[in-house]
């Protein structure tokens, strides 16, 4: 457990798992904004991809005792960093991340929608570059995506 300003950083807890399912569905419409259809959010528990957050390390950060975001790795690949709203802007991002690095032990990736700034941005302050930029779709749903590595 590592504290930090006003939250802590813990290993995930099986009894986080309605949190962070909650804090993924409030985040994701702010993840898609600019980048695709909003029709293309989906509830964590209904999507397909939801088998692979059950698989991943998973860290969170806990403020006064509620879960405030996660970050979930598979080997190298970041595939989930969600903030809860309430908590935007207070370093949480940053930290889980640097923690998410730690278990991580040769290259990093992640896949961003090219419209999120927020997250492109952090990534890219954390040393991660673009590698490639590609069209996708998200549920259906046409969007631009970035592939971001970091050597560690």
């Amino acid at each position: 457990m590592i504290t930090k300003r006003n939250f802590i950083i813990r290993s995930y807890q099986p009894a986080d798992w309605q949190s962070i399912c909650q804090i993924h569905d409030l985040a994701r419409p702010d993840e898609l904004a600019g980048s695709c259809d909003p029709r293309a959010f989906v509830p964590i528990e209904e999507d397909k991809e939801v088998e692979h957050l059950k698989l991943c390390q998973k860290i969170v950060a806990v403020s006064n005792d509620r879960v405030a975001g996660f970050i979930g790795v598979d080997e190298g690949y970041i595939g989930w960093l969600y903030i809860h709203p309430d908590y935007y802007k207070q370093g949480i991002g940053r930290e889980l991340l640097k923690e998410g690095l730690k278990l991580i032990k040769e290259k990093a990736w992640t896949i961003a929608l090219a419209g999120n700034s927020p997250a492109v941005n952090l990534y890219q302050s954390e040393g991660f570059i673009e590698v490639n930029r590609y069209k996708s779709d998200n549920a259906g749903y046409p969007c631009i995506c970035v592939r971001l590595e970091k050597e560690i």
